[in-house]
């Protein structure tokens, strides 16, 4: 009897431990699942809160980047923006991409409006075009001087633009000393001299470096004086419209003064009925400096002077055999 009391109580003893090891399981899972129900509930709503947040603060961020933003070096940015309309540039005037960027990075395009890039960027073509034809034309007599002179359109040709110019340089410094020293040959020696230096301004001016261009030229017209007086206007005009130019792409109101003031000089020499096609050229770019002058400072007395100058030039040129230079002087007129 005593062996099955015994057996019986170990029995009910085991029965109860299991009982309390499950119940004991149960309540640590609740306990588990109802942590982990708050806690998802708690994740959810920060979450949500975070997606609130960030559609409120999102714009306010982005304009921050917009604004504080470092931006990327001047001559790669530039490069980039640029090269669609350097490639297209270079294509329409057959002027290679290398002269192109060389002559743009010189002048610090990034400085112009963005609406005048295009306009620019075929004025560098064209401008670099127009010194390969002087450089051509211009045949000194002196070996040397033909050689620097034909080094530096290879030079510029390759874009090595300062080792160009210190080539250009050379050749008008011996242009220079041999006028001052030959008696025989002075005269064509000081004329290539002054050509020399022209040709040097024409190349600063394709660089956007309209003050040294105008100076050089103003140089050339000084030198020319004595030689041939139409020639000296043309550099004096040339001069005045690097100093327009500068006025205008570079936002130099001062630059533009310095051109109505030339023009108008110009005007005091060149007689209308001796030369009225440079008279009229003079009186139409004399127009242009006005215009843009005007427009900045908005003054209605130099815009009304812009189109008078606009006008007086009309007057020299025929429609019908002239229709270019006509169609242009209507334009600058209608824009004033």
């Amino acid at each position: 009897m005593d062996g099955r009391i015994a057996t019986a109580d170990r029995d009910g003893e085991g029965s109860f431990g299991g009982m309390d090891f499950l119940n004991s399981l149960i309540e640590f899972l609740k306990t588990i699942w109802a942590f982990l129900v708050n806690h998802v509930l708690v994740i959810g709503l920060i979450a949500a809160i975070l997606t609130i947040l960030e559609i409120i603060f999102k714009p306010f961020a982005l304009l921050y980047k917009k604004i504080f933003k470092k931006p990327a070096a001047p001559g790669h940015q530039v490069v980039a923006e640029l090269k669609e309309l350097v490639v297209e540039t270079s294509k329409k005037l057959g002027v290679a991409e290398q002269v192109i960027i060389a002559f743009m990075n010189k002048m610090g395009i990034e400085d112009a409006p963005l609406e005048k890039w295009t306009e620019i960027l075929e004025g560098i073509a064209k401008d670099y075009k127009r010194f390969q034809e002087e450089a051509t034309l211009l045949n000194p007599s002196d070996p040397e001087t033909k050689k620097l002179i034909q080094q530096a359109t290879e030079l510029a040709e390759q874009g090595s633009l300062d080792r160009a110019r210190e080539n250009l340089q050379a050749a008008r410094e011996r242009e220079l000393a041999a006028a001052k020293c030959l008696t025989e040959k002075a005269q064509e020696r000081t004329a290539t001299a002054a050509k020399t230096i022209a040709l040097e301004a024409r190349f600063l001016s394709t660089a956007g470096q309209y003050a040294d261009a105008a100076r050089l030229y103003e140089e050339a017209a000084e030198i020319y004086k004595p030689l041939d007086a139409q020639v000296r206007w043309a550099y004096l005009h040339l001069a005045a419209v690097a100093h327009s130019q500068d006025g205008e792409i570079k936002g130099d109101n001062q630059a533009l003064l310095q051109a109505i003031a030339l023009f108008q000089g110009l005007l005091q020499e060149v007689h209308r009925q001796q030369a009225p096609r440079q008279w009229a050229s003079i009186q139409n770019n004399l127009g242009n400096a006005l215009n843009v002058l005007g427009a900045r400072e908005g003054s209605i007395e130099r815009l009304e002077q812009a189109v008078q100058a606009y006008c007086d030039a009309l007057q020299e040129i025929n429609r019908q055999q002239e229709s270019f230079e006509w169609a242009a002087i209507q334009n600058n007129l209608g824009n004033a």
